[in-house]
C-alpha cells in the first residue's frame, strides 16, 4: 500500500476511535491544534466537533512559553507563528472549562508519554489540567516505551490516553 494511502487509512482509523470514545462524546469543549502538513489532519475533527455542537478551542502562544486556548469561530483571524496558524483574536476559554484536550506530538508511547515539538508549551499548560487528554498516534509516530523513557524529563506530562492506529492498544 502506498505510504500516502496508508497514512490516510491510519488517520481515519484514529479519528473513528476518537469519535467513538466516551471522552469525545461527553465533551462540550474540545482543545485541538490547527494541524501542519506533517501532523495528523485535524480539520475533520474540528468540523465534526462543530457539527456536533461542541465548542472548539485552539492554542495561542504567549511569552515565557505559556499558552491559552481561544474559541474557534468563523470570525477567527490567524497569523503564522512557529509554522502553524495561530489565532490573533477570539474569546479565551478558562482551562478548567475545556473537557477534552487533544495533545499533539512528534512521537508517542503506549504508556502515555510523548515527545513534543521542543517548546514545552503543552507540558506547562497540562501541568495543572485535570480533565481528559488524548493523543492520536500514527504508526510512524509510535515509539517503544523503553526507548521513550530515556527521553522523559521530570516536567513531562503523561497523556491519559493514547489512541494507536492499525489496531494498536489503548493504554
Amino acid at each position: 500500500m502506498p505510504i500516502q494511502i496508508k497514512k490516510k487509512v491510519n488517520q481515519q482509523n484514529l479519528i473513528e476511535q476518537l469519535f467513538l470514545s466516551e471522552q469525545w462524546n461527553n465533551a462540550d469543549i474540545i482543545g485541538v491544534t490547527i494541524s501542519s502538513p506533517m501532523e495528523l489532519d485535524t480539520d475533520v475533527i474540528i468540523k465534526r466537533a462543530q457539527s456536533d455542537g461542541k465548542k472548539v478551542v485552539i492554542p495561542r502562544t504567549l511569552p515565557k512559553r505559556q499558552m491559552e486556548f481561544v474559541e474557534l469561530t468563523d470570525k477567527t483571524e490567524f497569523e503564522v507563528k512557529f509554522h502553524i496558524d495561530e489565532p490573533v483574536n477570539g474569546t479565551v476559554i478558562v482551562k478548567h472549562n475545556i473537557n477534552l484536550m487533544l495533545v499533539p506530538g512528534v512521537a508517542f508511547s503506549e504508556n502515555g508519554y510523548r515527545i513534543g515539538f521542543g517548546g514545552g508549551y503543552y507540558d506547562r499548560y497540562l501541568a495543572d489540567f485535570e480533565n481528559d487528554t488524548i493523543s492520536l498516534c500514527l504508526d510512524e509516530q509510535r515509539i517503544p516505551t523503553e526507548i521513550i523513557n530515556q527521553y522523559i524529563d521530570p516536567f513531562d506530562i503523561k497523556i491519559k490516553q493514547v489512541l494507536m492506529s492499525q489496531g494498536g492498544r489503548n493504554d
